[in-house]
């Protein structure tokens, strides 16, 4: 049979086939024989398969180390894509100028609350801000101090004591000497198995027989519990029975007309004014407007006339049917333009009736008017009874009319009713 020159994959061609022939066969179908031929590298022989050795760039490096500091990317040891490392710098301030030092490793340990530059101690973590270490040596009897114009801090002498505690074991002259420092001082009696919380008495007088009284004091509903110790001269201290008193608040006697103790025995203020509405029938008589009662014996009135407008009107309510009042200031008349017109108000010694028949200001003040007025506000000093600080208005709002006032009692400081 003659020979076939191709490679079957059907049939076995190894016995019947020269070594030139499998070569050839192997390179048409790029099929090289592996081949290991000896390498030497830095004193020692690999065996290298050929086929892979021939794949290697001519020139190039057997086990090449990557070299972080290659600039060259060329290099079989340049490193691509090297991440961007931010630079490190530990800074200190000074007078002098600024201290700057390179910072290849900064470490924060947080159980000893230590700054570490470089391996080497820098500074202290206090309160999550970072200081610089004091350089003065720290006691049990000394306090971290930042002195001014310093930066760094010094460990320096405790503050002394504004505030000292005794005890019953305490002698007199020791007392004594805090009180002579002018100290603050504090008998703290500690607990026994019959008060399970300690009591703290402070000294409330040094009296002329020089003994010392120390007093606690709490309230309770209705009644004032009190407990004292006296230090005496000779060193005894002793402790007087505990005493609850009665009492029904402060007792204030002339406490002024716009004053009062209340229901619960607390200073209340009693200023006259307040917020009222206007007559809703007309009539041409004034309606006294309940609960608008000046300091004096006087009363806040409106009408509501049969023209439609509103007058306001001072009421009488003392005996003799008249008084006289006065009142200096402004009248401000509001448009409903929002138009301001400020009239001089010179109300002097004008009367005041428990019916009366003018309106307050008498024919120098001016009607409201709900078609044209927005509002009208008078602004002065009155003698309407005591002298005082008197604002009175009227305006409308959301087809309502209102009536507010205040007239403060002054000059009279302590005055009674």
């Amino acid at each position: 049979m003659a020979k076939i020159n191709k490679v079957l994959y059907n049939i076995d061609q190894r016995n019947d086939t020269t070594a030139a022939e499998k070569k050839t066969a192997r390179d048409n179908i790029g099929a090289a024989a592996n081949i290991l031929v000896s390498v030497t590298e830095n004193g020692l022989m690999y065996s290298v398969d050929k086929v892979k050795l021939d794949s290697i760039a001519s020139g190039a490096e057997v086990n090449v180390q990557s070299n972080w500091t290659q600039t060259d990317t060329e290099a079989d040891d340049y490193i691509k894509n090297k991440p961007a490392i931010p630079e490190m710098e530990w800074v200190q301030h000074n007078q002098g100028g600024d201290a700057h030092y390179e910072a290849d490793k900064l470490t924060i340990d947080q159980d000893y609350l230590s700054v570490i530059l470089n391996g080497v101690e820098v500074g202290s973590a206090t309160l999550g801000k970072l200081v610089p270490n004091p350089t003065s040596t720290p006691t049990n009897d000394k306090v971290l101090h930042l002195a001014e114009g310093s930066e760094v801090p010094q460990w320096t002498d405790m503050p002394e004591a504004k505030v000292v505690y005794v005890s019953l074991n305490d002698s007199y002259a020791t007392v004594l000497g805090y009180v002579n420092d002018g100290k603050e001082v504090i008998l703290r009696v500690w607990p026994t198995q019959d008060n399970p919380l300690y009591q703290d008495f402070r000294l409330m007088q040094y009296n002329p027989d020089g003994s010392m009284e120390f007093s606690c004091v709490t309230s309770g509903y209705g009644s004032i519990f009190t407990y004292k110790y006296m230090l005496y001269s000779n060193g005894v201290w002793q402790r007087t029975n505990t005493s609850a008193t009665t009492y029904q608040g402060i007792l204030i006697e002339g406490i002024g007309r716009n004053l009062h103790l209340n229901q619960n025995n607390y200073v209340q203020t009693n200023l006259p004014g307040g917020l009222y509405a206007a007559p809703t029938s007309m009539s041409n008589s004034f309606e006294r407007i309940t609960g608008a009662n000046f300091a004096g014996a006087y009363a806040l009135g409106c009408r509501y006339n049969t023209s439609g407008n509103y007058e306001l009107g001072l009421i009488y309510t003392a005996s003799g049917m008249t008084g006289t009042y006065t009142f200096i200031g402004t009248e401000t008349v509001i448009g409903l333009d929002d138009s301001i017109t400020v009239n001089q108000a010179a109300y002097i010694d004008l009367t005041s009736m428990y019916t009366p028949t003018q309106r307050f200001g008498g024919s120098a003040s001016t009607v409201f008017n709900p078609s044209v007025h927005k509002a009208i506000l008078y602004s002065g000093l009155a003698e309407i009874g005591p002298t005082s600080d008197t604002k009175i208005a009227i305006w409308q709002s959301d087809g309502n009319i209102n009536i507010a006032f205040t007239s403060i009692e002054v000059g009279k400081v302590g005055s009674t009713l």
